[in-house]
């Protein structure tokens, strides 16, 4: 894991992954929502959300 942002609401966390990858996670639940999301390369190493949640 290399960052992660949360959501304005706080319902989901977005996590970059080594690997070129974003995870969604499910907040209440601890759980990963879906597949990973793939995000080419080099390796995410930062990740943001707007205000908007967007």
């Amino acid at each position: 894991m290399l960052d992660v942002a949360i959501t304005p609401d706080g319902t989901r966390a977005y996590v970059a992954n080594v690997g070129n990858t974003v995870s969604v996670i499910n907040t209440s639940t601890n759980t990963v929502i879906g597949v990973p999301i793939p995000v080419g390369s080099p390796t995410p190493f930062g990740i943001a959300i707007m205000p908007s949640g967007i």
